[in-house]
């Protein structure tokens, strides 16, 4: 056996390998990608035996972990095998073992040689010359002051040059241009000394004619013998009329002045051609940019929908949304939505709530047609559902994956499933699964005009129609309205029903005054005397802000009973802080009037006046507040409804006869961090 490993059943994590005969603790960690704080570092230890190919599995935290249905406590141990299913929290984060051999990987036994030739640089023809004739690199020097013999080797050197540039040498005839630098500067020395030598000889009449034509004949056969091709007729030519300076020069001034005309108009002609290329390649540029911009346009343009999934997966997020992509899905600039229960499918038996996970039907027969019709139409179909069983352990996610397996399948189209298991920003009227929807489309642009919802939780009323019960939340149109879809009844939707009435909740937040006044007008928040002040009012009413942000930077004491744990140590603080001459702010809910007599006490004892400070909230207030607390910080702990529902019950008014100098009613001004929060707070974020 080659390894044992731990899988999560939800597929939240890689596969966590567990050596031979080793205890590996496990528990909330990175490793698990569990965060639940009910869940300790060191949940549990699991020794694997691969030769028996079971776990022992040891309870090591407070919080029970099961097996098969058998709880652990700390310190019992149970062995698993293969098929055992092993919850890291009693019905929650289920993993089991599995035991693979490694797959033989076949030996490579030939290994690519890297071929690679050095690179050669070929010299450059002058350089090849030099090596060739190192002898020809100097210049030729100059033999006679005399101008004209200056201006002749200047012009005949010239004319060299330029007959040779208009020749097409390839590199390969190397050998033949060497011959004929050395030739050029050969030929150069040996005209310049014949015409140094008639300066510098002067010849007599009888020696003349003879001497000449031997000094001719002479330089002919040294001319010829040197190989000048292409040259022979310009050198006979020169010797012939050595004689005369002045005509020779003349001819060479005519023949550079032919040389020049030549160059010019073939220059022109260059300049002609080049300038019809660049017309042409202006052109060419012009069209492809605008070819370029076409389909730059054409990519920039919003797509409509997307490839369809090639198979069906499910995909976990957080531990608390699970998303299902059946094979086929694909997204679309048309969403039609709709939530599960009590609008796709209801319960067989009649319940409101089923049995077990085979208690279901399809609400209707109509939803078939309309399904296919909206899939043929091009639309994107997705559910939203909330299963908070499943985050509370009454559910197992495996058992509602494959429910809902099973009823895509019995519909016959491709659909997308949002799943969410527990409170905050993916519980529905909250917008977390629509926006996750949204980051899934990518480049696509959808029109709020192209998407609609069609879910049963809608608000509305005891007999909205004949002998029909109340909603029992109005959750799901107020997701719709805080995603700004449109929005039907199931009965609208499939049966073409009028819209029914409906009612939204009582607290509104998108009314909310965030430019209100504290306090009424003309009232002082501050006092500059000793007191005490006694605030009053609901969990999540703002208290500990105000007292953060308007009192406690002002010098008052701050005593709150959360911290200090009794109400005793409150009273304790409360007359230690009057005894030093400090102002105090007692930041608990004391919704009754014997709570707030202890420190109205305290200030009487001390002579002092005691203020109170009324946050009057309504509970459905309060309960968003709560609700946006635990979506904006996940390290905060939830109040559970039944202390809200304790404290509403045990609330009186307080009144100036309770011994209060004075009675502030605080207005409710949230403060945010940034636009994002504010944005979530001014969205409907209860069901009720």
């Amino acid at each position: 056996m080659e390894g044992c490993f731990l899988e999560c059943l939800q597929r939240s994590h890689d596969p966590i390998p567990l050596p031979d005969g080793i205890p590996v603790k496990l528990g909330r960690s990175p490793l698990t990608k569990i965060t639940d704080p009910r869940c300790s570092r060191s949940q549990v230890e699991v020794t694997a035996n691969w030769e028996t190919q079971n776990i022992l599995v040891k309870q090591l935290g407070t919080n029970i972990t099961s097996v098969d249905g058998k709880d652990l406590h700390q310190g019992e141990t149970v062995h698993m095998s293969p098929t055992s299913t092993l919850f890291v929290l009693k019905g929650i984060y289920p993993h089991r073992i599995h035991f693979r051999k490694s797959s033989p990987v076949a030996a490579d036994d030939t290994t690519d040689k890297d071929k690679s030739a050095d690179s050669k640089t070929v010299p450059n023809l002058s350089e090849k010359l030099k090596r060739a004739h190192p002898e020809n690199n100097h210049k030729t020097g100059e033999h006679t002051p005399a101008k004209k013999q200056k201006l002749l080797d200047h012009k005949l050197d010239n004319e060299v040059k330029k007959e040779k540039e208009t020749e097409k040498v390839s590199l390969g005839k190397t050998e033949s241009l060497t011959r004929i630098n050395g030739a050029e500067t050969s030929y150069s020395k040996k005209v310049s000394e014949h015409f140094t030598s008639l300066k510098t000889k002067s010849p007599g009449p009888d020696e003349d004619g003879a001497q000449h034509k031997a000094n001719s004949k002479s330089k002919r056969e040294s001319t010829d013998n040197n190989g000048l091709p292409g040259k022979t007729k310009s050198v006979k030519r020169l010797q012939a009329d050595s004689t005369d300076e002045d005509s020779q020069i003349e001819d060479v001034s005519r023949k550079l002045k032919e040389l020049k005309e030549s160059a010019k108009a073939k220059k022109l002609e260059k300049a002609r051609d080049e300038e019809k290329q660049s017309s042409l390649n202006k052109s060419s540029s012009s069209l492809s940019k605008k070819k370029s911009s076409s389909e730059m346009s054409s990519k920039n343009k919003p797509k409509r929908e997307g490839k369809p999934a090639k198979e069906s997966e499910w995909v976990c997020h957080e531990n608390k949304l699970y998303i299902f992509t059946s094979k086929g899905v694909k997204a679309s600039d048309k969403i039609a939505g709709f939530d599960i229960d009590g609008t796709i499918i209801t319960t067989q038996s009649g319940r409101v709530f089923a049995k077990d996970m085979t208690d279901w039907k399809v609400l209707m027969p109509e939803v078939f047609g309309k399904l296919k019709h909206l899939y043929a139409a091009g639309y994107k179909i997705a559910f939203f559902t909330n299963q908070l069983g499943v985050g509370r352990g009454k559910l197992l996610i495996e058992d509602l994956q494959n429910k809902f397996e099973k009823v895509v399948d019995k519909l016959q189209v491709p659909i997308q499933i949002f799943v969410s298991t527990s409170g905050g920003f993916y519980r529905k009227p909250a917008p977390g699964m629509w926006q996750m929807l949204k980051k899934q489309l990518l480049k696509i642009f959808v029109s709020l005009e192209s998407i609609f919802l069609i879910p049963d939780a809608a608000g509305r009323p005891e007999n909205w129609a004949p002998k029909k019960k109340k909603d029992f939340s109005c959750s799901d149109r107020l997701f719709a309205i805080n995603a700004g879809l449109k929005f039907h009844t199931p009965e609208e939707f499939f049966l073409g029903q009028k819209p029914a009435p409906f009612n939204l909740p009582e607290f509104d937040p998108r009314s909310l005054n965030k430019d209100a006044p504290l306090v009424p007008l003309g009232e002082e928040l501050i006092s500059p005397e000793q007191e005490v002040v006694v605030f009053v009012g609901f969990q999540a009413s703002g208290k500990s802000f105000f007292a953060r942000h308007y009192l406690i930077p002002k010098g008052y004491v701050y005593v709150n009973q959360d911290t200090l744990k009794s109400w005793q140590r409150c009273v304790s603080e409360c007359n230690k802080a009057l005894a030093n001459g400090s102002r105090v702010v007692i930041d608990n809910t004391n919704v009754d009037p014997e709570s707030r007599a202890r420190y109205i006490d305290c200030a009487k004892k001390a002579g002092k006046p005691c203020r109170c400070f009324f946050f009057d909230l309504s509970i459905a207030h309060c309960r968003h507040n709560e609700r946006f607390r635990e979506i904006i910080d996940s390290s905060h702990k939830p109040i559970n409804e039944q202390i809200f529902h304790s404290t509403k019950n045990k609330f009186k008014e307080p009144e100036l006869r309770e011994g209060f100098s004075k009675i502030l009613r605080i207005n409710f001004v949230p403060k945010f961090e940034n636009k994002l929060h504010e944005k979530i707070y001014r969205q409907f974020l209860l069901e009720k």
